[in-house]
């Protein structure tokens, strides 16, 4: 069914790179997409097969393509879950929508969860720029789009160096600043402080400053932004 070649360890080329993009969305392979089959490569591969009733030899054969792609595409129609929003809605999914055209520069207001006619057409510009049918109402192809031009800002190096006495914290699927803040012995309002944030809501993916641990660094926790993630997160601040 899938011509895709046979891939091994040491391997490099663009083919690489599309199994490390499918193996991130599996929640497999944290590293960057570097195009270079390295060992943790192949331990994500190893994993996949396990886990899928293949050898697990690390190569890429049909096979294991095959049960890669077949995998992706159950993951990706969970995005079906995501809500359409249109004129005059107010909420966090708009929150969400707004720091997301935020980070991709389309929009530079204040984030407050309304979609009024300002956003509305900040909307539309984004559709007409990534040919979509410019309506205005952001559906399943306007989240899908956004998402994947959002998740390649991320994936850059966009992260702020840590100041002195804090380090760097990758929100990851399912973090509110409550749990955040317990985790790094600090409290919600001093972490809104540090990162001068208006509102508790989070978006995966995304950046904060913590506090240094007395006693030992924090390991910086990386998550990638998929397709068929849940983004709109609770507020438990």
């Amino acid at each position: 069914m899938f011509n895709y070649p046979t891939l091994r360890l040491n391997d490099t080329g663009d083919d690489v790179k599309i199994l490390q993009q499918i193996l991130r969305i599996l929640n497999l392979y944290p590293a960057s997409i570097t195009g270079s089959f390295d060992s943790t490569t192949k331990n994500a591969v190893e994993t996949f097969q396990k886990f899928n009733g293949l050898i697990a030899t690390g190569i890429v054969n049909r096979e294991t393509w095959n049960a890669l792609i077949s995998a992706t595409t159950d993951k990706t129609r969970q995005f079906d879950s995501y809500p359409t929003i249109t004129l005059n809605e107010e909420g966090e999914d708009v929150r969400v929508l707004q720091e997301m055209l935020k980070t991709t520069l389309y929009y530079d207001g204040e984030i407050d969860g309304i979609y009024d006619e300002q956003m509305q057409n900040i909307v539309k510009t984004f559709q007409v720029n990534n040919d979509i049918i410019a309506t205005g109402i952001v559906g399943n192809e306007t989240w899908d789009t956004l998402l994947d031009a959002y998740s390649t800002l991320i994936d850059c190096d966009l992260t702020p160096s840590p100041d002195n006495g804090t380090d760097i914290y990758v929100v990851k699927k399912g973090d509110t600043l409550y749990s955040i803040a317990k985790e790094f012995n600090t409290t919600v309002d001093e972490l809104k402080r540090i990162n001068n944030l208006s509102s508790n809501t989070l978006i995966v993916g995304t950046t904060l400053k913590v506090p240094k641990s007395n006693t030992s660094t924090p390991e910086t926790k990386y998550y990638t932004v998929k397709k068929g993630d849940t983004i709109f997160m609770g507020n438990n601040g």
